[in-house]
Parts: structure tokens; sequence; C-alpha cells
């Protein structure tokens, strides 16, 4: 009986979760009212504050939320006896999930120093995926890359960036095949 309750409050919760989303990728975060997202959700507001403290809560874990889910994608990636078409694929994947996403990067500070801490965390989480993938083409030489921890960070910096700076025009893929155009510039041998 207690795993259904449970499993019940996962429901929901993840219900109130997948209703911000919405609401965030249509407006701005200040226009984004939690009375619209328990009206969505179909749940009262006082419910909203059972599962989380305050709007800057909420747009946190559903941050975290996505990228965990994005990390889990990377987690999922075969890697190939080259590093390359495995760091390719991993650029994707970013690069799709930022765009798919782009109301992430809408809001600038979020919550408390907690939250901040739990952000920091996840974003290393999928730094260190990354790195990985570099630290494997140095291993087998395909890669030159005496700074792979910075490299790491630049995909999602740089898919982010293009989703909020870049040029309207382009999609998910023509960013990609960009940022590879670049990294493999910096870290492929023979391409200096």
């Amino acid at each position: 009986m207690a795993r259904t309750e449970e499993s019940k409050q996962d429901l929901k919760r993840a219900a109130i979760l997948r209703v911000a989303s919405g609401q965030f990728s249509r407006k701005p975060f200040h226009e984004v009212k939690l009375d619209d997202i328990a009206t969505a959700a179909k749940v009262g507001k006082g419910t909203l504050y059972l599962y989380f403290q305050s709007k800057d809560e909420l747009y946190t874990e559903m941050v975290r939320d996505g990228f965990n889910e994005l990390i889990e994608q990377l987690r999922q990636i075969e890697p190939t006896t080259k590093a390359w078409p495995t760091l390719k694929l991993a650029v994707e994947q970013v690069t799709k999930w930022a765009y798919e996403n782009s109301h992430f990067f809408d809001m600038r500070t979020v919550g408390p120093a907690t939250n901040q801490s739990a952000m920091r965390k996840v974003r290393r989480e999928l730094g260190q995926l990354i790195q990985k993938i570099i630290e494997r083409g140095n291993e087998t030489g395909e890669f030159h890359d005496d700074m792979p921890a910075l490299t790491a960070q630049f995909v999602p910096a740089m898919a982010r960036s293009a989703v909020v700076h870049g040029p309207k025009d382009l999609d998910a893929n023509a960013t990609a095949a960009h940022i590879l155009k670049v990294i493999s510039a910096a870290v492929r041998k023979g391409s200096r």
C-alpha cells in the first residue's frame, strides 16, 4: 500500500513538472504563475507546495530532471572502437537536448544555494561523461587534448550559446555539425 501511495506521488510530481515545462517553454520565467501550473496540472496550488517550496525550486527541479534525462541518454551511448564517433553522438545528443529544452536557459539564477549545488552536481556529471570520451581518444592516440576536463565543458556551453545567442535559422543538426567542426580542429590529431 505504501508503494502505491509513493507511486501516485511520483506520478503527480512528474505531471506537475511536465506541465511546468510546457509553461516555461512558452513564457519567460517571470510570467509563469504557479496558479496556472496548478490549474493545468489539475491540482490545487497547495498541492504544488507539498512538492516544491517555491517557483524557483519547481524550476530548478524541472531543469535538474531534464539534465538527468540527458545524462542518462549519454550513459546509454555504446563506445565504439574509435572515440570520434562516440564524441560525435554525444555532441549531437547534447545539442538536440539544448534545442528541445531551450526554456531551461531563460533564467540566470535559480533558488537557494542548495539548489545551485544540486545543479552544479548534474553539470559536473554531464562534463565528466564527455571528458571520459575525450580521455579515451587521448589514450587511443586519436585525440591530442591537454585539457579534456575543460574541453568537455565547452560542449554543453557551445550548445547553450547557440540556442540563446546563435542565428535563429539554424537547427540542432547544423549546430551540432559546427560544434563538431570546432572541436575536431582543437582535439583531433592531424587537424592542426
